[in-house]
C-alpha cells in the first residue's frame, strides 16, 4: 500500500487511495480501448493506400524495421499453428499486434526517405491540428499513451500521474486519429467523475467494513 500513501497518512486513507484508483482505471479502460482499436485501423488503413497491399507487413513490402518484422512474423507463426498451417488473413494479423507495435510505427527512423512520415500524417490522423502536426508530437503522445494504458490495464498507480491531465491528453489523442470515435467516447466516458480526489468518500466506503480488507 506505500505506493497509495502520503506523509502522515494511516491505513485508511491509503486504502481509500487505493480504491480511487481502482475506480480510475476502471473509468478509463473504455476510451484507451477505443483508441488501441482506432489508431490500429487508422495506420492500418494508410500504409495499405500508400502501398497498394493490405499485406504490406509482409517483409516483400520493406514497410518494417527489423524490430517490427519480427513482431510480425511471430504472430502470424503463432496464427498459422492456430490455423493448423493456414495464412492468416491480413485482418487477422492486424488485430494481433500489440498497441507497442503500432506505436512504435512513428518511431523515426519511419521518416527516413518518408517512407510512413510525414507523408500519412494528414491520412493516418486526419483530426490532428495543423500547428501540431509532425511526427515526433505523434510519437511523443502515443508513446506516453502506450505507458499509461500498461499501467492502467494492470491496475497500477495512475492517481499521482494528474489523472485531469491524463484524460485532457487521452481524449485529444483519440480525437487526432478519429474525430467520430471521440464523439463516441464523449458519450460513454465516465473519468471525468473521477479525476478529483474526494478523500471523504472514498472513506465512506470503508465504513461498513468491519476489520479491513
Amino acid at each position: 500500500m506505500n505506493a497509495y500513501r502520503l506523509d502522515g497518512d494511516g491505513d485508511r486513507e491509503a486504502l481509500a487511495r487505493y480504491l480511487w484508483n481502482l475506480e480510475l482505471c476502471e473509468a478509463f479502460y473504455p476510451s484507451f480501448h477505443v483508441l488501441e482499436v482506432a489508431l490500429r485501423n487508422s495506420l492500418d488503413r494508410a500504409i495499405t493506400q500508400r502501398t497498394g497491399s493490405n499485406r504490406w507487413f509482409e517483409p516483400n513490402h520493406a514497410v518494417l524495421d527489423p524490430s517490427e518484422q519480427r513482431e510480425v512474423d511471430l504472430v502470424v507463426l503463432n496464427l498459422r499453428r492456430r490455423g493448423r498451417g493456414r495464412d492468416p488473413h491480413p485482418g487477422q494479423v492486424v488485430a494481433a499486434l500489440n498497441f507497442g507495435f503500432w506505436t512504435s510505427l512513428f518511431k523515426r527512423s519511419y521518416e527516413h526517405g518518408q517512407r510512413l512520415w510525414p507523408t500519412l500524417l494528414v491520412t493516418a490522423l486526419p483530426g490532428m491540428p495543423r500547428r501540431q502536426r509532425t511526427r515526433a508530437a505523434a510519437a511523443g503522445r502515443f508513446d506516453e499513451m502506450r505507458r499509461t494504458r500498461n499501467r492502467v490495464f494492470h491496475h497500477e498507480p495512475i492517481w499521482n500521474r494528474d489523472p485531469s491531465r491524463l484524460r485532457l491528453d487521452l481524449l485529444e489523442a483519440i480525437e487526432w486519429v478519429s474525430p467520430n470515435a471521440r464523439k463516441l467516447v464523449d458519450g460513454i466516458d465516465r473519468s471525468g467523475q473521477f479525476v478529483e480526489f474526494e478523500l471523504e468518500r472514498a472513506m465512506a466506503l470503508l465504513d461498513g467494513i468491519d476489520g479491513g480488507v
